[in-house]
């Protein structure tokens, strides 16, 4: 049975957790709730938390859910070795409380993730070894995390999924993947009217990007992993409203976290936002991984990570029929348990 734990009082620099129920199961199903700067966030914890070892996840956005990363392959091959935490940024899944412009900002959620790393911390031990899984907008969190103050002391690795850390870059990116694979496709008399629109789009915005263009080359690239010839994307819908169902999150409380005008003030404040000149500090084990059809966050993102970082143990790995939401699903998961097997 899942025991709920709303996390009401402020513990000193913790920000909200308090510690009781803190036995170390090898099937956990806790939910707790994080406080810190207005926001309570909610963070389920699954699988063998009696390891010690922990894969916290970072999700994607912004105003994505934690609780679309826990499909059968995670539940099924990752639960049983280690736990992990999936947590719901502030205003993003079941997370509820403060949603304004002034907290919805860069910084403030570099911020939530070592308040909620010094819960787990402070829950399970000081002892319990935290891994970083960030996807795609998740990086930008995991990158201004890791590059301030000694955060990476508290974690054991940083695994990038698909991820982010250079937002303008990473548009320039997949506005020259685009351009390129849409050439390929219409010499080869493919999807030829689609990809034409897209190809144009791309060459007559050229320049600086706003977040309009953004937008639009965000739009073009889920567009084009259904041009491709036997590719299926991963249906991150139905993932999401079956675990709506079955870990009761309230629609109404998903659907205006997902609504909620800050996080798009947010992301058109993105334009002007780099980790790239500081990845230099990172010393802890990186893993980049990517998709070979990922348009969105297209593969030179990470080898830019595993060339900047100044780790002793640095991989990348490219998933041949992936595109951006993990496809491969089983290679995905082994692929973070071999690094938390081989790192903590």
């Amino acid at each position: 049975m899942k025991n709920t734990l709303v996390l009401l009082a402020l513990i000193l620099f913790l920000g909200g957790c308090a510690k009781e129920n803190n036995d170390l199961v090898p099937n956990a199903n806790e939910t707790i709730y994080v406080k810190n700067k207005g926001a309570s966030m909610r963070v389920n914890i699954r699988g063998n938390i009696a390891s010690k070892v922990v894969m916290l996840v970072v999700h994607g956005g912004p105003g994505g859910a934690a609780y679309f990363y826990r499909t059968q392959a995670t539940e099924e091959r990752l639960e049983p070795q280690y736990a992990v935490a999936y947590w719901d940024q502030r205003v993003a899944g079941a997370s509820q409380g403060n949603g304004t412009k002034g907290s919805v900002v860069m910084k403030q959620y570099s911020d939530d993730l070592k308040v909620v790393i010094q819960s787990l911390r402070y829950k399970y031990g000081e002892d319990l070894q935290v891994f970083l899984m960030g996807h795609s907008w998740g990086g930008m969190i995991c990158a201004g995390f890791m590059t301030e103050g000694n955060n990476q002391d508290l974690v054991s690795g940083w695994i990038s999924a698909d991820a982010v850390h250079n937002w303008a870059r990473n548009d320039s990116l997949s506005r020259a993947k685009l351009l390129d694979f849409g050439t390929s496709q219409i010499a080869q008399g493919k999807n030829t009217a689609k990809w034409q629109e897209i190809i144009d789009y791309c060459a007559s915005n050229s320049g600086a990007i706003t977040p309009e263009i953004s937008a639009q080359l965000n739009v073009y690239s889920y567009d084009a992993l259904n041009l491709i010839d036997g590719f299926t994307p991963f249906n991150e819908d139905d993932v999401i409203r079956q675990n709506l169902i079955s870990e009761k999150i309230p629609y109404t409380n998903a659907f205006l976290n997902l609504a909620n005008p800050a996080t798009r003030n947010l992301v058109n404040s993105l334009q002007s936002v780099e980790f790239s000149s500081k990845l230099y500090l990172v010393t802890k084990p990186v893993l980049a991984l990517s998709g070979n059809y990922d348009f969105v966050v297209p593969e030179g993102g990470a080898i830019e990570l595993v060339n900047r970082v100044n780790a002793s143990v640095k991989e990348r790995k490219l998933f041949m029929n992936s595109g951006h939401n993990l496809e491969e699903q089983a290679d995905y998961v082994d692929a973070f348990i071999k690094f938390m097997d081989e790192n903590k």
